[in-house]
């Protein structure tokens, strides 16, 4: 289940990889309520939740959001979001 998604706007949603670990933690780093993941956290979170793990990518300008979840146990088909974060042109946000 490795399926990028392609948007109107032409960002790419995929799963995250081992070379954007240094893009999530900067970006975590901008906000003080954030806890900037260790390698070994995303290393987990990716290997064992690929499908919940997600950036959005826009070609030549690089990465641009990120999401870190994975599955609950109860309720069964919820999902538990850790972060989401994204990049603007001056300024980074989070939900």
């Amino acid at each position: 289940m490795d399926k990028s998604i392609k948007t109107p706007s032409n960002p790419y949603i995929r799963a995250v990889e081992p070379n954007d670990f240094a893009f999530i933690q900067s970006l975590a780093s901008e906000f003080p309520s954030f806890t900037v993941p260790s390698e070994y956290l995303l290393w987990f979170l990716t290997r064992f939740h690929p499908e919940y793990c997600r950036v959005i990518e826009q070609g030549s300008r690089g990465l641009k959001a990120y999401m870190l979840a994975m599955p609950t146990s109860e309720p069964r088909s919820g999902i538990a979001v850790w972060q989401v974060a994204a990049t603007r042109p001056h300024q980074a946000f989070a939900l």
